[in-house]
């Protein structure tokens, strides 16, 4: 267990709550309004709602629509007047809202980038390792771990999964926390490498999140709790470098996918298996066409069918008539 982990955690809830009044009472700053005042609210195919400048949240709004639960897809995130940020935190003036599922990149980018947040607070559990970053991809996400000298070896992917699930299950609130870079230097004290990304910092502030026992910096948005993910499944996990430059620290990398149902999981495997059978590198060797070796990373040698194959149409394109020139 990490020792520094109960002074970590108790100077985030101190700055966090010191945030807290932004949503009380009082006068507007600048061109905002006072807490409490109405504002308007339009949502995409033009309806309106009312609201309350920094007491209304875009989660009351969804829950109000029915984006929560039910038959609508569930919101995740939140475009407001064309930013993202997350369900929870208030509006400050007329807004043009937009509530993100799933279905639509920007909430599935942050799915996944909630998810790799489970995976980091995990693999410090599971572990005993030191997160040091973690991102969504096109197709999931992963997340990098300095271990020392040990590695994730493959038979502790389920393990690692099974933890992952309970860690979901249990509802961990994502909270977001505006720190200044001094603020954001004394919590990560213990961290070398996410000191290394504060001091990359050129704002006067930048977000940090916590999930249970884990912060990261992170711009967000994030999902409200863990809960939404319903189905993770751990993938592969590999060597890689920090900042991905050969001669840095070596890290564990494990790669992932995460959805909000086991049906969609489910459908993802099955997709996965169809294209691993329609995969032209396993077809060619089981008809014996080429081979791959370690000699030529990458490059096939073409064995007597595939050979013959490759000439044929080498041959075709050298005796093909030359196209007509155009009129």
């Amino acid at each position: 267990p990490d020792p520094h982990l109960a002074e970590r955690l108790r100077l985030f809830q101190q700055l966090r709550a010191a945030q807290e009044p932004r949503a009380g009472t009082g006068d507007g700053v600048g061109d905002q309004p006072p807490p409490g005042t109405p504002i308007r609210i339009a949502l995409p195919g033009g309806s309106r709602l009312p609201g309350r400048a920094l007491q209304t949240t875009p989660f009351q709004v969804a829950t109000q629509l029915g984006y929560v639960g039910g038959l609508a897809e569930v919101a995740l995130v939140a475009r407001v007047n064309g930013t993202l940020q997350d369900l929870d935190w208030p509006l400050e003036s007329d807004t043009d809202l937009e509530l993100l599922g799933f279905s639509t990149p920007e909430g599935r980018e942050a799915f996944w980038r909630s998810s790799a947040c489970v995976l980091g607070a995990v693999a410090e559990q599971f572990y005993g390792a030191t997160f040091c970053s973690a991102k969504a991809t096109e197709d999931g996400f992963f997340c990098d771990v300095h271990m020392g000298d040990r590695t994730v070896q493959r038979g502790d992917l389920p393990a690692l999964e099974d933890a992952c699930a309970a860690f979901a299950r249990a509802g961990h609130r994502f909270e977001r926390l505006e720190a200044t870079r001094e603020q954001l230097a004394q919590l990560f004290k213990h961290n070398t490498f996410q000191l290394q990304q504060i001091e990359e910092v050129t704002s006067p502030t930048a977000t940090v999140y916590r999930c249970g026992p884990l912060l990261q910096l992170c711009r967000g948005p994030l999902l409200r709790h863990t809960g939404l993910i319903a189905a993770l499944r751990v993938l592969t996990s590999s060597a890689a470098f920090w900042r991905g430059v050969r001669g840095h620290q070596s890290l564990q990398r494990v790669t992932a996918v995460a959805f909000p149902s086991a049906q969609q999981l489910a459908a993802w495997q099955q997709a996965r298996d169809e294209a691993a059978l329609r995969d032209h590198r396993r077809i060619g060797q089981e008809q014996e066409l080429f081979f791959f070796h370690e000699l030529s990373p990458g490059s096939c040698f073409f064995l007597p069918r595939g050979a013959h194959i490759y000439n044929t149409l080498i041959e075709f394109i050298r005796v093909r008539p030359p196209a007509p020139p155009p009129p």
